[in-house]
């Protein structure tokens, strides 16, 4: 409830949250991008190939402030599934 009423997430198109479903490397991006106000995103995604528009000013900022990066393949892979070890990496140096 906090992250909604806060307006740091959503639910779906179907009025449902799915607390118990898997978030993605964007979703993830999103919310601590919202949940530090949303700082300006860079000049650069750092080259990635594969940021959808609804996430880019997310996922450009963790990878410009080096709270994240993409893969060899210049690939953000946002839909993926995202690890522990990979929240771990995105919150380090984060006040949240």
């Amino acid at each position: 409830c906090w992250l909604v009423d806060s307006g740091y997430a959503s639910g779906y198109d179907d009025g449902t949250f799915q607390p118990n479903w898997n978030i993605t490397r964007a979703q993830v991006a999103r919310m601590l991008h919202r949940i530090q106000d949303r700082p300006p995103a860079g000049a650069s995604c750092g080259g990635l190939t594969d940021v959808p528009t609804w996430a880019e000013d997310a996922i450009c900022w963790l990878v410009n402030s080096q709270h994240a990066s993409g893969y060899p393949d210049k690939t953000f892979r946002p839909g993926w599934n995202i690890t522990r070890a990979q929240v771990a990496n995105m919150l380090y140096g984060i006040e949240v």
